[in-house]
Order: structure tokens, then C-alpha cells, then sequence
């Protein structure tokens, strides 16, 4: 018959805080933390109205208080992330190599797929051209179309492959796109009166703001 302190030690064993049962204790406590610096910050941001100079400088110090609320957020969510930015990272580089091949074979498969229907095409369209020129048979060259792939192939394990086509666009000549479909590069224009060269129909101004 087991102790009664052996007992007692196997149901404290049992009861033992998990580390993910520990981690999300941890997390709701961050919470509480974050949640207890901001609500004081938030509530005297609301309620205060600047119309004097002593009330901007209150204003001051609540953007610094913001400002430290802000950091201190951002570490609790670092310190909670970085071991799951870690597991993230370590995986992904795990997979990747294998990922990256599968993606480029993948590929390769569908090019020489896709070669080989064209070149079915020009066939079909050789053979369509010559019961027109009459150098051929219709029926021989029905036999050639029908001994094509059709549009969409099963194999004899269930895996499937359709040709497929979906309307694309490439520019050839942007000097003849429209002004309306044209996007202005603002990098480009910023570098440019940076550089002391200001760009026709662009204005430079200076835009308001407030730093803590």
C-alpha cells in the first residue's frame, strides 16, 4: 500500500504548471501591466483641452509618458515573441531548401508541359492546313487531333493537370499609356528636390506635425 506522502507528492506532481500553462500566466499578466500603463495615459488624453500654454506643456508630458508606454509595450511583446520568432525562423529555414526546389521543379514541369501543348497546336493547325490545301485526308487528320491531349489529363493514380488560360497585360511602349495610368514615382520626386531639382507640378512644402 503507497505512503500517504507518497500520494500526496504524486498529485502535487500532477498538478505541476505546464510551460505553456505558465507562459500564458505570464502573457495575462503582461496584459494586466500594459493595460495598467495605458488606461491612465488614455483617460487624461481624452478628458484634457489645450488652451494655454501651461496646459501644452501638461500635454508634453503625457506624449512622454506615451512615448515610455509605447517602449515598455514593445518590449512585453518582444520578450513574449522572440521565442516564437525563433521557432518561426528555425522552421522556415528548415523547409526552405526543400521548398525552394519543389517551387522550381514544379516550374520546369510546367514549361515543358506547356511546350508540348503548343506544340500540339501547330500541329493540329499544320494538319487542318493541309485537308485545306488537300494534302491531306480529313479523316487522317482528325485521327491526329484525336490522338492529342485533351485540356485536361488524369493520370492513372488520380493526379490531374488542366491547361489553363487567364487574360495577362505587359506593357510595350510606356511613352503610349495614357496620362491617367501613369503613377507618379515619389521617391524619384523627393530625391529630385533633395538634389536641388524641383520636379514641374510637384509643390514642396512643409508639413505640420508634433515630435516627442
Amino acid at each position: 500500500m503507497a505512503k500517504k506522502t507518497d500520494i500526496v507528492k504524486e498529485i502535487d506532481e500532477s498538478r505541476a504548471i505546464t510551460p505553456s500553462t505558465k507562459r500564458l500566466l505570464q502573457e495575462k499578466a503582461d496584459q494586466k501591466d500594459v493595460e495598467g500603463t495605458v488606461s491612465p495615459i488614455e483617460q487624461a488624453v481624452m478628458n484634457m483641452t489645450i488652451a494655454s500654454a501651461d496646459d501644452f506643456v501638461i500635454a508634453v508630458e503625457l506624449g512622454g509618458k506615451i512615448k515610455s508606454a509605447q517602449a515598455f509595450l514593445e518590449e512585453k511583446k518582444s520578450l513574449l515573441m522572440k521565442p516564437l520568432k525563433e521557432l518561426v525562423k528555425n522552421t522556415t529555414a528548415m523547409f526552405k531548401p526543400m521548398e525552394d526546389s519543389l517551387d522550381y521543379i514544379e516550374r520546369t514541369l510546367k514549361i515543358k508541359m506547356m511546350d508540348f501543348k503548343e506544340e500540339e497546336r501547330k500541329k493540329e493547325a499544320q494538319a487542318l492546313a493541309r485537308v485545306e490545301r488537300g494534302t491531306m485526308k480529313p479523316e487522317t487528320a482528325l485521327a491526329k487531333v484525336e490522338a492529342m491531349t485533351d485540356k485536361t489529363v488524369l493520370s492513372a493514380t488520380g493526379a490531374k493537370a488542366t491547361e489553363t488560360f487567364t487574360t495577362a497585360y505587359e506593357v510595350e511602349n510606356v511613352d503610349l499609356i495614357p496620362r491617367q495610368f501613369l503613377v507618379p514615382d515619389m521617391a524619384l520626386i523627393k530625391a529630385s528636390f533633395k538634389a536641388g531639382t524641383p520636379v514641374a507640378g510637384v509643390r514642396e512644402y512643409q508639413k505640420q506635425g508634433i515630435s516627442f
